[in-house]
């Protein structure tokens, strides 16, 4: 087995391709849940990236289509991309109306020069970094742009104590992926050249839901959703969801939408970044 270069790796590197490989393609068995819980997107966020005026946009590992109805409602023409079957099911019974293709990050079913912009919701972190932007660069116009955005939850936040704790508990050997579904997104993710950051946009994008939905929503985490302890886990979390819940049942999703505008241009230059694939609530 070979790692995400191409290069010969360890067992150990081996497990853990395996391991994301699985939790990449874990999404398609909880669609329906991932569609009625997971948080959309703020529509400034998309008008920031994008600016006001309609693009030719490819929304890629557009899960159910979170991301893509938000940019097909501000009036872009939009290709969605999904690698997982069970998704672009439900994707395409959500959004009829909208061009649903199989692909990944790494291999876009896209001409040459053929989109305005490429963007990537919460699905940048499961793409090996050279080879997508390579990608990025061949599909995208001169004057093209590449969106990553992220929905982060506060570490500090009640929920997202409970998840650490309930963690802490039953399955330990988890801590470090739950911690970084909430991790900080303030430095830039790093991207060879020639795609250059191009600015940083930041949002409030709090949920209150009730701890029923939590709980679904926390099923479609892909750490969580693969793991042998996951009913141990859930039952642990509503527990203390339920203790932290206000008086009609709710909590509170407290989380901010982060957005990472980058052009083609002709530096080489990496920039600083907490990594690609470790974080992001997936």
């Amino acid at each position: 087995m070979t790692d995400s270069s191409g290069a010969a790796g360890s067992s150990g590197d081996d497990d853990r391709l395996r391991t994301w490989r699985a939790q990449a393609l874990s999404f398609g068995a909880v669609a329906d849940g991932y569609e009625r819980v997971r948080p959309g997107y703020p529509p400034a966020t998309a008008t920031w990236a994008l600016g006001p005026a309609p693009l030719r946009v490819a929304d890629v590992g557009a899960g159910t289509g979170k991301w893509t109805r938000v940019l097909r409602d501000l009036g872009h023409d939009v290709t969605a991309v999904e690698p997982d079957p069970g998704m672009r099911a439900r994707l395409s019974q959500v959004l009829p109306d909208v061009d649903v293709r199989e692909g990944s990050g790494e291999r876009l079913p896209l001409p040459d020069a053929s989109v305005d912009a490429l963007t990537f919701a919460q699905s940048w972190h499961w793409v090996d970094p050279s080879a997508g932007t390579a990608e990025a660069v061949r599909v995208l116009r001169p004057g093209g742009r590449l969106v990553l955005v992220w929905n982060r939850r506060d570490p500090d936040a009640p929920l997202s104590r409970a998840v650490a704790a309930t963690v802490a508990d039953v399955e330990p050997e988890l801590l470090e992926r739950a911690a970084a579904d909430s991790t900080d997104l303030a430095a830039v993710p790093r991207l060879p050249g020639p795609l250059v950051h191009d600015g940083t946009h930041e949002v409030r994008n709090d949920v209150v839901m009730p701890v029923a939905d939590a709980l679904a929503l926390a099923a479609t985490w892909s750490y969580l959703a693969l793991s042998g302890a996951r009913d141990d886990l859930l039952a642990g979390l509503g527990d203390r969801l339920s203790a932290v819940a206000d008086a009609d049942g709710r909590v509170v999703l407290a989380q901010r939408t982060y957005a990472y505008r980058f052009v083609v241009g002709e530096s080489e230059e990496v920039l600083n970044s907490p990594g690609t694939r470790a974080g992001a609530q997936a």
